[in-house]
């Protein structure tokens, strides 16, 4: 009886994180495009009279309003107003994404993730290809690389969201560009160029739309986390993992898009790429409602299952 509440529960859940991710987007689109709306007319603002901190407040406004007209200048220039301005709209919607994944990440390493598996179930997954079978000892060691690559990974992501929502150019210049070569505006070459040159300020944003970087990451790719996984393993299991290591390499170099870094993401045009990120979007907002529902789940876990009593 009791797996069965709980998956009724599971289920009300996932109902009411679909319900949340669609009305969301209803406000997104009523709220319609950055300083749309008539509460952000000039003069709108109330201010009491000797609100210095409601004063210091818009001034910051008017500062971050102009610094990022004169960062979004040059992208008018070259690609106009429109497109500059849906280039935004879609970079912001990727920091919105990236910061459900983080926080998602958070939960799933704080004990949330003990629905899906746990830890050892998304290190697992992220070892899955190697053909190295470890014992329980090898699996407790391996789990604790596994936390400490993601604690890693997840400050690297945290700091890399913090600089796109301060300044998200780079962001906007590459989807900018891969709009222009899907539209014949740039060809190859400059397109190759300009994304080769967005690696150095991208390099640790991943490609919101590359299903394997919710999936345990990549720490297979991660120096640290290799050197500490080949140092458990036995000589037959060396062999085994340096044989899939070989062929990783090839498969890399045939294939250098896949290393899941934003860079990479295929070029679209913009409004292919809005409703790409937006779909990922809900989707994200609506499992990380699902984490946090099950979180508080666990919980109230005690006080909604019935004691058994003893004899």
């Amino acid at each position: 009886m009791n797996r069965k509440i709980t998956a009724f529960v599971i289920v009300l859940l996932l109902a009411g994180a679909a319900a949340i991710a669609i009305m969301n987007s209803r406000k997104e689109k009523g709220d319609g495009t950055a300083g749309g709306g008539g509460t952000n007319a000039p003069g709108s603002t109330r201010v009491a009279p000797g609100s210095g901190s409601a004063e210091r407040a818009e001034g910051k406004k008017d500062s971050d309003r102009l610094d990022r007209e004169r960062r979004d200048a040059d992208l008018m220039a070259q690609y106009g107003g429109v497109r500059t301005a849906l280039a935004r709209k879609v970079s912001e919607n990727v920091v919105s994404l990236l910061d459900d994944a983080i926080a998602m990440g958070d939960m799933m390493a704080n004990g949330a993730g003990e629905n899906f598996g746990g830890r050892r179930g998304l290190m697992r997954g992220a070892l899955g290809r190697t053909g190295v079978e470890l014992t329980e000892e090898q699996q407790e060691k391996a789990t604790e690389l596994f936390a400490a690559y993601q604690k890693k990974q997840l400050e690297k992501s945290r700091t890399a969201v913090d600089g796109l929502r301060k300044d998200s150019t780079a962001l906007m210049e590459l989807f900018l560009a891969g709009d222009a070569k899907e539209r014949g505006e740039i060809d190859e070459d400059e397109w190759a160029a300009i994304r080769d040159g967005a690696v150095g300020d991208l390099g640790d944003v991943i490609n919101p739309l590359d299903r394997n970087n919710f999936r345990g990451g990549r720490p297979l790719e991660d120096e640290e986390f290799v050197s500490g996984f080949e140092a458990i393993l036995d000589e037959d299991q060396s062999a085994a993992f340096n044989t899939y290591r070989d062929e990783r390499t090839e498969e890399a170099a045939a294939n250098p898009a896949n290393n899941g870094n934003i860079s990479n993401l295929p070029t679209m045009e913009l409004d292919t790429l809005d409703e790409a990120v937006t779909g990922a979007k809900k989707m994200t907002s609506g499992f990380r409602s699902v984490l946090e529902g099950l979180g508080s789940l666990q919980e109230l876990r005690p006080q909604i299952e019935p004691q058994t009593e003893e004899e």
